[in-house]
């Protein structure tokens, strides 16, 4: 039976079609957004979606790794974390092998990267069964919430822009850029000695790069951020309470370094977290004897070496007190001694699993440089004492001052000295409440029998020996001072300082709220930072790129400033097979032509120190290659005025006559000068 519309049903449909029309007109014509902002969303998305989906098969991995640890059923609060940290790091290593085997090529990448999520789609759904339906309820109220949100939006739109961060620009994306260029892992013409450091997240940044793309890269470290705070809370909620781990969080978001770091191409908050990760698993082993828990203690020490070589403290901490254990093997019996043949076996294993994850970059760099440490300790390939000495900075700390040194909690916190102030700022909570973390340690003190003591044990230790040892290099050299190389210290402290936060209520009187007092001064914090934040954001202002209103060369060009414009020159003017040598210039990523940065500020001492006179310095330039010379006199008259190296003056005279004698000024980029090195 065939249904005629009647004139209402006819009606109807009319109107829908003219409704469509009319709408369809007006858009067209009055377009909502551009072409380039659906591009620029896309674009993001993109961004998006490939860091995403490495965290995704990194946590897969994780898994795996989980499985054969015995602990893949593990509580969601744990694994969240857990199964990226293991993946992640596994993925790191793996990059290192296959970019020593030649396979740094996006199409290899590509190929690999669909095989590995067929491969370990099994661990990802077994993954995912076990996330569903977990909910976490973050004990920070409201307004902390709100915090957060605001917090992380802010960071996010950073993220997701061009990176222009210095050491970003220095080494942590150049590196792998010039890893993938040439399509393998090998000695470089390049002389960036930080390319020898531990390079576990380089080799993340450099799958980013591959998979889609720098940001893409930068929003990695974004994610071992993210991971960061979930560890914090989790560590306090099991062993502290639903109130420390609430503090906790708002404390670690309270930091400034903690977003600025979050949206750069670093390291740093990869680094805290594997060291934080590490001790937490040595914690759970103590409490639960899962062996499993002191293998991913071991592995976690170890990815935490393969990130930068100031986490050697965390290992000695680890076998101190796997050592510490034996407190509880002192028997006389048959099972005393099969404890202590326990305490030997849990020794090796933990030691073991330490070299394991961290031995591969120490044997790159002996095979590349002839020095695992490189470039400390010894010499190396482009490495001598000059060298050594004038990194070294040595005589330039503080000193043996005993005021100087007691101060350091106060010139940290202000900044003082800090040779990197912007991203190492700490926030003021740490030194206003360090009087109630004095106070909790008087209470564990004279009460050892509390739950959690193992907890504040060997968290205090490790902020102990972490404090002594950075308190030893900025007593030596200046250029070791920058808080942001206390981070892990801080992140330790966090839930010690949240439990004592926690625990002010029993202080409370009927005169007078100290927890509520405490209260008012974290919440006036956390609004002076997010203002503070939303003044940082705006003066980058990343929204016109990320709504398509701004390219990104315009973006670069904005923020960078004549560095950007310098770079964008030396494709106009340098040829293709032309190569440049820079002055007191670190940076070289946005370099369209083969260019030797100034890595420690040391090229043209070094060259002198080698040569002797202008005359050999030119022949030796020729002989390497070099064509053009690219010169930051700001840079240089920055070192001179403020003394970060120490540059004699016959030098810089030997640079004026090199620079009439040898060198064609061709181009003046605001204080870049950009010479030809004449035949």
């Amino acid at each position: 039976m065939k249904h005629r519309l009647n004139p209402r049903g006819w009606g109807i449909a009319l109107f829908i079609a003219w409704v469509f029309a009319v709408y369809a007109a007006f858009y067209w014509v009055q377009k909502p957004f551009t072409p380039e902002t659906a591009w620029a969303l896309v674009r993001a998305g993109l961004d998006i979606a490939a860091a995403a989906g490495m965290i995704i098969l990194g946590a897969a991995l994780g898994r795996r790794i989980l499985v054969w640890l015995n602990l893949a059923d593990l509580p969601p609060a744990d694994l969240v974390w857990l199964a990226p940290a293991l993946g992640l790091g596994g993925l790191g290593l793996f990059g290192l092998g296959l970019g020593l085997a030649g396979g740094w090529r996006r199409s290899l990448v590509y190929g690999l990267a669909l095989l590995a999520a067929i491969l370990l789609a099994r661990d990802g759904l077994a993954l995912a069964r076990q996330l569903r339906g977990w909910r976490p309820r973050l004990a920070v109220g409201r307004w902390g919430r709100r915090y957060l949100a605001l917090t992380l939006a802010l960071t996010v739109s950073l993220a997701l822009a061009p990176p222009t961060s210095w050491d970003g620009l220095f080494y942590h994306l150049t590196g792998p850029a010039l890893y993938a260029a040439q399509g393998r892992i090998a000695p470089l013409d390049v002389n960036i000695p930080h390319l020898a450091f531990p390079s576990l997240m380089e080799m993340l940044f450099g799958f980013g790069l591959l998979l889609r793309g720098d940001v893409a890269a930068k929003l990695l470290h974004l994610a071992y951020g993210l991971l960061l705070a979930a560890l914090v809370y989790r560590l306090s909620r099991r062993w502290q309470g639903r109130a420390a781990a609430g503090w906790s969080l708002l404390l670690l978001a309270a930091m400034p370094m903690a977003a600025v770091l979050a949206a750069w191409a670093y390291n740093d908050l990869a680094l805290a977290f594997y060291q934080l990760a590490a001790l937490y698993a040595l914690l759970a082993w103590q409490e639960t004897r899962q062996r499993g828990w002191l293998l991913a203690g071991g592995l976690l020490s170890g990815l935490a070496l393969g990130l930068k070589y100031t986490a050697f403290p965390l290992p000695l901490v680890g076998l101190v007190y796997v050592l510490w254990q034996r407190r509880e093997t002192r028997f006389l019996s048959l099972r005393a001694k099969q404890k202590r043949l326990r305490l030997q076996k849990n020794l090796v294993s933990y030691a073991l699993l330490i070299g394991l994850a961290a031995a591969p970059w120490y044997l790159r760099n002996w095979a590349f440089t002839g020095n695992p440490v490189y470039p400390f300790l010894f010499d190396g390939q482009n490495w001598d004492g000059f060298r050594s000495a004038w990194y070294a900075h040595a005589g330039t700390g503080i000193g043996w001052d005993t005021l100087k040194i007691l101060a350091l909690p106060v010139t940290m916190t202000l900044g003082l000295r800090d040779v990197n102030y912007y991203d190492g700022r700490m926030g003021p909570l740490f030194l206003a409440l360090a009087p109630a973390l004095i106070w909790l340690i008087v209470q564990k003190l004279q009460r050892r029998k509390l739950a959690n003591l193992q907890t504040f044990t060997l968290l205090s230790s490790f902020v102990a020996v972490h404090g002594l040892v950075w308190t030893l290099g900025v007593i030596q050299s200046r250029a070791l001072f920058q808080s942001r190389l206390f981070l892990p210290g801080f992140v330790a402290l966090v839930p010690l300082l949240a439990e004592a936060l926690a625990r002010l209520s029993s202080l409370d009187s009927r005169r007078f709220s100290i927890s509520a007092f405490v209260r008012m001064l974290v919440g006036l914090a956390l609004a002076l930072n997010l203002v503070n934040q939303a003044l940082d954001v705006l003066r980058f202002n990343p929204f016109g790129y990320l709504a398509g209103h701004e390219s990104r060369a315009a973006y670069l060009e904005r923020v960078l400033g004549d560095h950007y414009r310098a770079m964008e020159r030396l494709e106009d003017v340098v040829p293709q097979e032309g190569r440049v040598l820079f002055l007191w210039e670190p940076r070289s990523y946005y370099s369209p032509r083969s260019a030797q940065p100034d890595a420690i500020l040391d090229n043209w001492a070094h060259l002198v120190y080698l040569y002797g006179d202008e005359n050999r310095v030119a022949a030796h330039l020729r002989a390497e290659g070099f064509t053009h010379v690219l010169l930051y006199r700001w840079g240089l008259d920055f070192v001179i005025d403020h003394g970060e190296s120490p540059l004699p003056p016959g030098d810089v005279e030997l640079l004026r006559v090199f620079t009439q004698e040898h060198l064609a000024l061709l181009e003046t980029v605001g204080e870049y000068h950009l010479y030809r090195l004449r035949e």
